[in-house]
């Protein structure tokens, strides 16, 4: 493996695990920027013998430098040093620890990804990764800057509610003026990014637009999106130059035709834009092991809300 202060790109694998469910990406990169996205695998892990079955899953990409796993809830249920002996790479884990640890959030892991993934596709330009689910979330990147973790390089916060409940058929009609109102009167828009919805925040708004008709509940919850989205591009330090849209939302066309009608720049679900949805959260993991094999931030204050740029992340070894 290439070690701390090496320059040249290494192979990646990053591995999340979602319950029994297992995300398994490669990727090429020297830590700063990436090289290539490799091959992808998905997987569910035996829960008899969970290390055996991920070094099974992982034994099959050759040329492997280093691992990086991750647990979406809890704790990581096998002990990474057997994995990493099992397969004689090192295996990097706990990528939020350090910095909840030091004030964060602990997360989104996916920021310093979209950077690099700007730096080598993006040409150049500000990116805005806009998560439509039941939180919109936003991911902004400018690979102008060549770390992610200088101001003005990335930005994560949630920009309000999604779209769980919209309505995506029948009849336009005027959107309810009274729930936006309270939207905006909700103190998540006072507060400067990174910030997160405070648990129940917006717990109201599914009710509300339950009890109106179809059409109504449709032109309302669209309204909803565009003042959430219009007031997160309030707070970018430029203007994106691309719009990539990802979660459940993105296949919705009402959704896409809104959010298109707010920028002045092109739109694309993630998959026109050569990601896989499903993937990208083990294709930042990977990209994070190896900013941890560097010695690189791995968070920072503008995606995680840290007091600064944090370098996580722990390293088990192959015992020999």
């Amino acid at each position: 493996m290439a070690q701390r202060g090496s320059g040249g790109p290494i192979r990646a694998l990053g591995a999340v695990l979602d319950g029994a469910d297992l995300r398994v990406a490669l990727v090429e990169s020297d830590g700063a920027r990436l090289s290539g996205l490799g091959p992808l695998a998905q997987a569910a892990l035996a829960p008899d013998d969970p290390e055996g079955a991920l070094a099974g899953v992982l034994a099959g990409f050759d040329g492997v430098d280093i691992i990086g796993l991750h647990a979406e809830q809890g704790p990581l249920p096998f002990d990474t040093r057997l994995v990493a002996t099992a397969l004689s790479v090192p295996v990097v884990s706990d990528f939020a620890g350090a910095d909840l640890r030091l004030g964060g959030a602990g997360g989104p892991l996916t920021p310093f990804f979209h950077h690099a993934w700007a730096g080598w596709r993006a040409a150049g330009g500000p990116v805005m990764f806009v998560d439509l689910g039941e939180v919109l979330r936003v991911s902004w990147a400018d690979p102008a800057m060549a770390r992610p973790e200088q101001a003005g390089a990335c930005l994560a916060f949630d920009a309000g509610p999604g779209c769980a409940s919209v309505v995506a058929g029948g009849a336009s009609d005027e959107p309810d003026e009274a729930v936006l109102a309270r939207l905006l009167g909700q103190a998540h828009f006072a507060r400067l990014p990174p910030r997160w919805i405070e648990p129940r925040e917006f717990a109201w708004l599914p009710a509300a637009l339950a009890a109106m008709p179809p059409a109504r509940a449709q032109a309302t919850q669209l309204a909803c999106i565009a003042l959430a989205f219009e007031d997160a591009l309030t707070h970018l330090p430029r203007p994106p130059e691309r719009v990539v849209l990802t979660g459940p939302g993105r296949r919705v066309p009402l959704i896409r035709a809104t959010i298109a009608g707010l920028v002045a720049c092109p739109v694309a679900e993630i998959e026109a834009v050569g990601l896989d949805d499903n993937m990208v959260q083990a294709q930042a993991i990977a990209q994070l092991a190896v900013r941890v094999s560097r010695g690189l931030a791995t968070t920072c204050p503008t995606t995680t809300g840290v007091a600064a740029a944090v370098g996580g992340g722990e390293i088990a070894w192959p015992e020999t």
